[in-house]
């Protein structure tokens, strides 16, 4: 396939995720 696609798509899954774990950190 595309390695950009997939290089921004991993990038957004890992930022999608930091977002997700400083939320559960700032909740409890």
């Amino acid at each position: 396939m595309m390695p950009l696609h997939s290089a921004i798509a991993s990038a957004r899954l890992q930022s999608s995720i930091a977002v997700d774990s400083s939320c559960w950190s700032c909740l409890s």
